[in-house]
């Protein structure tokens, strides 16, 4: 999936229609949505499309996508796609020099971590809710964007399933892997109070409720309606 994107993004700059281009997935088919506890390594380097809350939200920080490097033997310069946790330097030149590369410029990204647990509804029985890591970057973390990413938010994620290794105290890798999902786009579930376009009818609705005497515990009772029971801590959730 990433490699046709890069395509399509490719085109459309040499076209010159726009710089920089970033295609984002939306309105993909049922088929591509699957439960967080459903995700199998047969879904990895699928597009995968999941629902849930952000319980973690890292800090936006810059990291390496690109590092050029310069060969001092021949004056080759040499791209090394930075694609694993750890910074990698070219091994080999063309020439056949091994090492001691000089570093002549790093291509970086803005990034940010988000830990994403399945919502209450779609449980069922005594069900513990199963989170994820997933990763964004670039405009999915501008200041406009991070404001509807918070923690509690619900969101819908298109993305990428990707295999992360499991670092061992003693040095090496685990031959077990963690999962995480690399994201295309991030769609917000849930309206602003500034996105929030009220019409007549819903003012009117809005103010019958307000005249209500039980619309407190009316309002209690809506909050996670398939959680039974804790009635008085809903209640000061209102």
């Amino acid at each position: 999936p990433e490699e046709s994107l890069s395509l399509f993004e490719l085109a459309l700059e040499e076209l010159g229609l726009i710089e920089n281009a970033r295609i984002r997935l939306v309105n993909l088919p049922k088929s591509q949505e699957i439960k967080v506890r459903n995700i199998r390594s047969k879904h990895l380097n699928e597009i995968v499309v999941i629902e849930g809350i952000i319980r973690q939200a890292s800090d936006v920080r810059p990291q390496v996508v690109n590092a050029k490097f310069e060969c001092p033997s021949c004056g080759t310069v040499i791209s090394v796609l930075q694609i694993e946790k750890k910074f990698r330097e070219p091994t080999r030149c063309s020439c056949g020099r091994r090492g001691g590369f000089r570093l002549l410029s790093k291509e970086m990204v803005d990034t940010q971590r988000l830990v994403i647990e399945e919502s209450p509804e779609s449980l069922s029985g005594g069900e513990q809710p199963k989170r994820i890591d997933t990763f964004v970057k670039e405009d999915l973390v501008e200041p406009k964007m991070e404001e509807k990413t918070t923690p509690g938010a619900r969101v819908k994620i298109i993305g990428v399933l990707k295999e992360v290794p499991v670092p061992l105290a003693s040095g090496g890798l685990s031959t077990r892997f963690a999962l995480a999902i690399e994201v295309n786009n991030i769609i917000p579930l849930e309206e602003t109070f500034e996105e929030l376009d009220i019409n007549e009818e819903d003012e009117n609705q809005i103010l019958e409720l307000a005249q209500d005497p039980r619309i407190f515990e009316k309002l209690a009772r809506s909050i996670t309606p398939s959680v039974w029971g804790y009635e008085e801590i809903k209640k000061s959730l209102v």
